[in-house]
């Protein structure tokens, strides 16, 4: 079995990216604990309860 791994300290800057999008009217941020229930509802609208299910359990997850 290949290695799965991803060197993600390798990839490049994201900076011009971001930059871009924001011109574009786009901003990427992690979502505030009052949001939650928005994205859950649009995730629900737009696809089916199972995925807010998992959205649920990802916003519950802590990043290290």
């Amino acid at each position: 079995m290949p290695d799965m791994l991803v060197k993600l300290y390798e990839l490049p800057d994201d900076a011009p990216l971001r930059a871009k999008l924001e011109d574009a009217g786009f901003t990427i941020r992690r979502a505030l604990v009052p949001e939650k229930h928005l994205i859950r509802g649009w995730v629900k609208e737009k696809f089916n309860p199972h995925w807010e299910s998992e959205c649920d359990v990802a916003d519950s997850k802590v990043p290290s």
